[in-house]
């Protein structure tokens, strides 16, 4: 009797090992993720004037440390803000969806003036288009005040 409850014991942590490899296996490959597209955009005033020498940040975080990638607004308030990638050597490979996309923050001041997401594509896939930023806002006396809004890839 003690053999048969063994015997059930190994049936069945094989075939719970086999279900979770065949959900999600980890393969040794060498890839880039990407954590954030390349933004362009031209910051501007309220009432349309250009804001030169904004400080602009890219994090993964909405307390806006660890930044992944840095611009500054030139004289006419135009940055552009290159693709912040991570390399990974490991890849989980498996049959199920991607989940939603993980988010990034654009910062200004330690502030979030936009919030963007990026889709977690399979492996291989073309990188992801720029996306085009309009950014308003003004200089005040507690700091810059600043929005963000997606126009768009251009």
């Amino acid at each position: 009797m003690a053999m048969i409850t063994r015997r059930k014991w190994i049936a069945v942590g094989g075939a719970t090992g086999l279900i979770l490899c065949t959900a999600a296996c980890p393969l040794p490959m060498r890839y880039t993720e990407r954590l954030a597209p390349p933004l362009i955009g031209v910051a501007r005033t309220n009432a349309g004037m250009a804001l030169p020498g904004v400080d602009l940040a890219v994090s993964l975080d909405s307390d806006c440390r660890n930044p992944t990638a840095l611009a500054t607004t030139d004289s006419t308030g135009a940055f552009r803000i290159a693709a912040s990638d991570r390399p990974r050597r490991l890849a989980w490979i498996g049959p199920f969806e991607f989940p939603p996309p993980r988010p990034y923050y654009l910062c200004a001041w330690s502030r979030v003036v936009f919030t963007g997401g990026v889709p977690q594509l399979p492996i291989g896939k073309p990188p992801l288009q720029p996306v085009s930023l309009a950014c308003s806002g003004a200089r005040t006396v507690i700091g810059l005040q600043l929005e963000c809004v997606n126009q768009g890839s251009p």
